[in-house]
């Protein structure tokens, strides 16, 4: 609850008109500098595991 607090402040600043409706949720998520390139669709199993994993949406 204090982290989402502290993170909501910036928000909070602005005029009640040009707030965001909803959050938005950055994850930035890349390889190793040593490792290989990935394909679209292997970039695109990533994300499904990763808004899988934090409960964003279901599995497949």
């Amino acid at each position: 609850k204090q982290l989402t607090d502290r993170l909501d402040l910036p928000v909070l600043a602005l005029p009640a008109d040009r707030r965001p409706a909803r959050h938005v949720w950055h994850c930035p998520v890349r390889t190793a500098p040593g490792d290989r390139l990935l394909t679209d669709a292997e970039w695109g199993e990533v994300a499904r595991r990763i808004v899988h994993a934090t409960g964003i949406a279901p599995e497949g």
